[in-house]
């Protein structure tokens, strides 16, 4: 299962962003983007990770891993509203 963002823009604006992990799992973050979605003036943009970007260190005791970042890509949000994460990996 690839990690999900939940980005969220208020009136335009973005106010926040809400990453799928152990502790948030996609189902919970789904329930959060149904409700999110009544709120006026709220958009909701989702995106599904696509790859990861490292930054590596080679010395004499080996490869080392200096910084990890996890490249997103946009989802359909409705789809996955609809369907939960089978509409993500079709």
């Amino acid at each position: 299962m690839n990690p999900l963002r939940l980005i969220i823009r208020l009136n335009g604006k973005e106010s926040g962003r809400f990453q799928s992990s152990p502790c948030c799992p996609p189902d919970q973050l789904r329930q959060l983007a149904r409700h999110l979605q009544t709120l006026p003036g709220c958009e909701l943009e989702l995106q599904q990770s696509c790859g990861e970007r490292r930054i590596l260190d080679s010395g004499p005791a080996g490869l080392r891993v200096l910084s990890a970042e996890i490249l997103y890509e946009a989802a359909d949000l409705d789809a996955w509203l609809r369907e939960g994460q089978e509409a993500l990996t079709a």
